[in-house]
């Protein structure tokens, strides 16, 4: 079962290179917010592709191309104890203060639907895409989710689970003003996402065409794993 909450943190490095960002994360950052409680299960991923073929609302602002997600039990997980815990300098990056070596938004998101066909629980996805929507009427975007959207993505090649969460509390490294909702489609392999038969149907039903008709913004990005910690 997934924690209630969620912060998901994207990032790039403006002090380093990509490398030296992904082992100071891997090795360091996620490790040390579950070691201190803040986080019950971190995953590191760095994004792969775009996917623009599959929506025609691509309004994404957001260059970073790392994210970070961790489970929790905090609405705000920066505010817990555990973050002022652990270690805010680091050997390993440029700078000696963690934030000063890069640009970081983060959000805080609520649990609101768990789709989970095959019984996974919680182990890490290899890939996940992600896709934020927002429609006005958002008792139709819950039931096209519930009612089709996650039964026919069941049916792709590698899909293993989806997860719908709801913005909580802004924090001062939030960027803009985000949208409500955003969904985690859990994968095992990219192929599913974007190549089958299966996906495409997906994304043509007569129920999807209406809804992206009416999305006003539309964020999907595709991303791989790098280090998951506490699974």
């Amino acid at each position: 079962m997934p924690s209630k909450y969620l912060c998901r943190v994207t990032s790039r490095p403006m002090t380093c290179d990509d490398k030296i960002w992904e082992q100071w994360y891997a090795d360091e950052h996620i490790p040390d917010l579950v070691d201190h409680k803040s986080s019950t299960r971190a995953a590191f991923y760095r994004e792969i592709f775009d996917v623009p073929d599959l929506y025609a609302h691509n309004q994404g602002e957001d260059k970073n191309k790392f994210m970070a997600i961790y489970q929790t039990e905090y609405e705000d997980m920066l505010t817990s104890d555990g973050v002022k815990a652990i270690r805010h300098t680091s050997d390993i990056l440029p700078d000696k203060a963690n934030l000063k070596n890069g640009e970081f938004d983060n959000r805080n998101y609520e649990l609101i639907h768990e789709f989970d066909p095959n019984g996974l629980g919680d182990t890490p996805a290899p890939y996940i895409l992600y896709a934020e929507l927002e429609l006005a009427e958002e008792k139709e975007l819950d039931a096209f989710y519930r009612e089709e959207r996650f039964p026919m993505l069941a049916k792709v090649p590698g899909y293993r689970r989806g997860l719908r969460y709801k913005l909580g509390p802004a924090t001062p490294m939030t960027v803009g003003s985000p949208p409500k909702f955003v969904a985690f489609h859990e994968f095992e392999k990219v192929h599913g996402i974007t190549d089958s038969q299966e996906m495409k149907d997906v994304m043509t039903t007569p129920w999807t065409l209406k809804t992206m008709a009416g999305v006003t913004f539309a964020n999907i990005r595709s991303w791989e794993l790098v280090k998951a910690v506490g699974y």
